[in-house]
């Protein structure tokens, strides 16, 4: 006996819509062009003599045992390194294991890149977003390069992502700790930027204020609880109480009792943790951070701490040129826009570029320093000229609400929410035309 009445949708089409479609095929050419990449480039010695990164040898030398529970391993943040051992300990120590868990997380980057930008910016500034970020060079090599950036900013654009829908309820309070204290122990210097995350979240409540303030508290008691288990290693191990790692203790506090480091590459370390001789001011920081071009050789100052900068090749100025000096005009429109039609997730986005600019200002930039707010800067810039064009009405902005209409009138259910208006002629209720109300 056949069903001929309302039959349910096969599978595949159930879970194949076209948003998710989008959201494959982006993640496919992330995915081949960072593997394409490394394969060509990362591998040839282009990038570097030996692929096999500090990073990498740490977990190499750690992945067949758990030796490194009770024992010193890294003055590095561990989480990078542990996620590569468990890598290890399952696929084999190979470097293309590596590669592949870096171009799995750079194309899933694209994800949050699509939400974030469909859902909070307007339609139509994910899918351009997650498609310069796809194509993006710098974090394509970034991507061939087996260092933990690439899992920050992954872990970064999560936390956006998660964030721009905070503050509804407890749980996302809570898994949103949880991301936070997986990135801390990735990059520590995160952990300044946590206490400004805190009162953003305090402070930037669309909703009930005192819930929101809950919310944060509970955020921040989550990160501070889950912390606990790998300072209580680190008690155990180096007999102090010491958060995260030792490289933490740069913004944590001092340290009386050193690391032994006679085994360790002291110059592949620094340059792996960001860490810069001396204190170069916060004007000479801003600059690196934002440079786009470097046209001749910068002369160092050992007294100020700066190194000495050969002048970029032809290439590589004009690749960074491109990709990411065109995008600063954009930026800024779309920082204005953002502030004039009180665009919450936008005003977010903003704050939160601005604090990782600021911490890196005074801890220390270059251009590798700029990859967790690239993808800020491409979502803001793209948001600049589609907001402009579009409108308040499909930039992100606050609808105008009306008065209250019976529930099942659609034409005048469409008026209040600031979709459509109808005309005034009776005829004339089933082809309402647009309506732009300010924001």
């Amino acid at each position: 006996m056949r069903l001929v009445g309302n039959r349910p949708a096969p599978t595949a089409r159930i879970l194949l819509t076209p948003d998710r479609r989008i959201l494959l095929a982006l993640f496919a050419i992330a995915f081949g062009l960072r593997v394409l990449y490394a394969a060509t480039v990362g591998l040839a010695g282009d990038i570097a003599p030996d692929p096999r990164t500090y990073d990498f040898r740490t977990a190499e030398s750690i992945y067949s045992s758990f030796a490194w529970i009770s024992e010193p391993f890294t003055p590095k943040a561990p989480g990078y390194i542990l996620a590569l051992a468990a890598l290890m300990r399952v696929f084999g120590t190979g470097v293309w294991v590596a590669l592949l868990f870096n171009a799995f997380l750079g194309a899933a980057a694209t994800f949050f890149m699509y939400r974030i930008g469909e859902r909070k910016l307007g339609q139509g500034v994910g899918l351009l977003a997650a498609i310069w970020l796809g194509l993006y060079l710098h974090h394509i090599h970034s991507a061939a390069v087996i260092s933990r950036d690439v899992l920050v900013v992954f872990l970064w654009l999560w936390i956006l992502h998660v964030s721009t829908q905070f503050l509804h309820n407890f749980r996302s309070a809570m898994w949103l700790g949880l991301l936070y204290t997986v990135l801390i122990h990735v990059e520590p210097m995160f952990v300044l930027v946590f206490p400004v995350f805190i009162i953003g979240f305090a402070l930037f409540t669309r909703r009930d204020r005192a819930r929101g303030i809950q919310s944060a508290v509970l955020f921040a008691a989550t990160v501070c609880v889950l912390c606990i288990p790998w300072m209580a290693r680190n008690y155990v191990v180096y007999r102090e109480p010491i958060p995260i790692s030792l490289e933490a203790t740069r913004y944590t506090g001092s340290l009386g009792r050193m690391f032994d480091t006679s085994n360790v590459d002291t110059r592949d370390v620094s340059r792996e943790a960001g860490q810069t001789p001396g204190a170069p001011g916060f004007a000479h920081n801003s600059v690196e951070f934002w440079r786009v071009v470097r046209l001749s050789d910068a002369p160092g100052n050992p007294h100020l701490g700066i190194r000495p900068e050969p002048a970029w090749s032809t290439r590589h100025n004009l690749i960074n040129l491109i990709s990411f000096g065109v995008l600063l005009p954009f930026l800024i429109a779309g920082c204005a826009i953002g502030r004039q039609r009180r665009n919450l997730s936008a005003l977010a986005l903003m704050g939160a570029m601005t604090t990782w600019w600021v911490v890196r200002g005074f801890v220390g930039a270059d251009e590798r320093s700029r990859l967790p707010v690239e993808p800020i800067v491409i979502l803001l810039a793209i948001y600049g000229p589609c907001g402009w064009w579009r409108g308040s009405e499909h930039a992100g902005a606050i609808p105008l609400r009306l008065v209250p209409t019976p529930p099942d009138s659609r034409p005048h259910r469409a008026i209040a929410q600031g979709r459509t208006a109808p005309s005034r002629h009776p005829r004339s209720l089933t082809a309402p035309v647009p309506v732009v109300f300010p924001a």
